[in-house]
């Protein structure tokens, strides 16, 4: 097996909490990641500067997920809800909650077809 050295390129800072999720869209312009701290950020790829910070959630951000079109982000979080925000406006765009507990794992579609995960009560969703 070949090995290859990873080069650190850069460090974005401004989370206030462990990262637990990160995406790349799909032109490699934006990262997105979601924290303990509660705040999904936005940060420009090639410059590593913060863009956007939203503070949708009230408790850890555990997955997110930036749609096909690249216009849209979606986050999960221990509050039990699923957060659908536009990545360059900042606005939000929709709300699920959750009532059985907090929301681990999201996963959306082409079609958008919502699949929700949950580790508190080990159960799985599929909107």
């Amino acid at each position: 097996m070949e090995q290859r050295e990873i080069k650190l390129i850069q460090i974005l800072k401004g989370h206030g909490g462990k990262i637990n999720s990160i995406a790349y869209d799909s032109l490699n312009q934006h990262l997105v990641s979601g924290s303990n701290d509660s705040t999904v950020r936005i940060w420009d790829f090639f410059l590593g500067t913060q863009l956007r910070q939203f503070k949708y959630h009230k408790s850890a951000v555990n997955q997110v997920q930036i749609l096909a079109n690249n216009e849209v982000v979606v986050s999960c979080s221990d509050d039990c809800t699923v957060i659908f925000q536009n990545i360059l406006t900042g606005e939000l765009l929709l709300t699920l909650k959750s009532h059985s507990g907090g929301v681990m794992l999201v996963a959306v579609d082409l079609n958008l077809s919502l699949a929700i995960g949950s580790t508190s009560n080990q159960t799985a969703l599929t909107i």
